[in-house]
C-alpha cells in the first residue's frame, strides 16, 4: 500500500512538473516574442501611424489629409510629440515618425475647433463628422470619441497579431522549441527536471528582464533549445520524412500557443513565476 501511495504522489509530481516546466517554457517565448514585437512596433512608430490613419479616415478628408494634418500641428497637438532617434528608421514605412502615439480627447476637439474656425469650408461629408464632433452635447462626442479610439485600438491589435504570429514562428523555429521534444525531455530526463526547476527557482518577479536573461544562461547548459549535427543529440537536425513531420508538428504548436499567449506573457509570467516557483517540485531522486 505504502509503495502504491508512493508511485501515486511521484506520479501526481512528474506530471504536475512537466506541466509547469511546458507552461514556463512557453511563457519565456512568449515573452521574447512580446518584447521583440514592442520593440519593432515601436521602431516603426506603428501606434503612432495607426493613430494619424485612424483621424484621417474618420474625416473623411476628400483632400487627403490636409485636415488632418493642420489640426497635427496645432501646439495642443504638436506639444505631445516626442521625437525618438528611430523616427528616421519609421519614415521609410509608416507616417507615424514623431507624432504623439496617443491624443487626449480635450486637446483634439480643441485643435479641431481652432484649425476649422481658421481654415477654409469643410467637403459636406466631413463637415457632418466635424460638425458632429464639435457641436453634440458632451456624452455624445464622449461616445463618438470612444467608437473612434476602439477602432485605432482594433486596428492596432491586428497588426500587433500578425506580427507576434511572425516572431513566434520565427524565434520557435531558430530556437528548436519543439513541443513534442520539450516534452519528452521533462517527461524523462532528470537533470533537464532539476535544471528547469532550479531556474524557476531563481526567478524574481520584480525584474522579469534581468530574470529572463539568466534563465538563458541557466537553461543553455540543458541543451533544450538550438540545433545539433550530433545524431545522438534531442536538438539534432531529423533524419527521415517521419522525424520532419514530427518535428514541424512540435515547432507548429509551440508557435501557436507562444502567439496566443504573447499578448499577455509579461504579466502572466510575472503571476505563473510566483506560483510555481512555490509549488512546482520536480522530481530530482533517482
Amino acid at each position: 500500500m505504502n509503495d502504491y501511495l508512493g508511485s501515486k504522489r511521484m506520479f501526481e509530481t512528474n506530471i504536475f512538473g512537466i506541466i509547469t516546466g511546458m507552461v514556463f517554457f512557453y511563457l519565456m517565448l512568449g515573452l521574447i516574442c512580446s518584447v521583440f514585437g514592442e520593440f519593432v512596433a515601436g521602431l516603426l512608430a506603428w501606434r503612432a501611424s495607426t493613430t494619424y490613419k485612424g483621424f484621417r479616415d474618420f474625416f473623411f478628408d476628400p483632400r487627403g489629409e490636409a485636415l488632418i494634418n493642420k489640426v497635427y500641428q496645432h501646439p495642443l497637438i504638436a506639444g505631445l510629440r516626442r521625437p525618438r532617434w528611430w523616427d528616421g528608421v519609421a519614415r521609410l514605412g509608416s507616417k507615424g515618425a514623431g507624432k504623439p502615439n496617443e491624443i487626449p480627447m480635450v486637446n483634439f476637439v480643441h485643435a479641431l475647433r481652432d484649425t476649422v474656425d481658421h481654415g477654409p469650408p469643410l467637403d459636406p461629408k466631413t463637415g457632418e463628422v466635424v460638425d458632429a464632433v464639435l457641436n453634440s452635447d458632451k456624452e455624445q462626442t464622449e461616445e463618438i470619441w470612444h467608437s473612434a479610439e476602439k477602432q485605432l485600438y482594433d486596428r492596432y491589435r491586428t497588426k500587433m497579431q500578425w506580427l507576434i504570429v511572425f516572431l513566434a514562428a520565427a524565434i520557435t523555429s531558430v530556437a528548436n522549441a519543439d513541443t513534442l521534444m520539450l516534452f519528452n525531455a521533462l517527461r524523462t530526463d532528470r537533470a533537464v527536471q532539476a535544471g528547469v526547476a532550479s531556474a524557476m527557482s531563481k526567478v524574481d518577479p520584480n525584474d522579469i528582464p534581468a530574470s529572463v536573461e539568466r534563465l538563458n544562461q541557466d537553461l543553455r547548459v540543458l541543451d533544450l533549445f538550438g540545433w545539433s549535427t550530433n545524431p545522438r543529440d534531442r536538438r539534432a537536425v531529423p533524419d527521415s520524412n517521419m522525424a520532419w513531420v514530427s518535428k514541424i508538428i512540435g515547432l507548429l504548436i509551440t508557435t501557436v500557443v507562444v502567439a496566443r499567449t504573447a499578448p499577455y506573457a509579461f504579466d502572466f509570467f510575472r503571476y505563473a513565476v510566483q506560483v510555481m516557483g512555490r509549488k512546482a517540485k520536480m522530481p530530482q531522486q533517482e
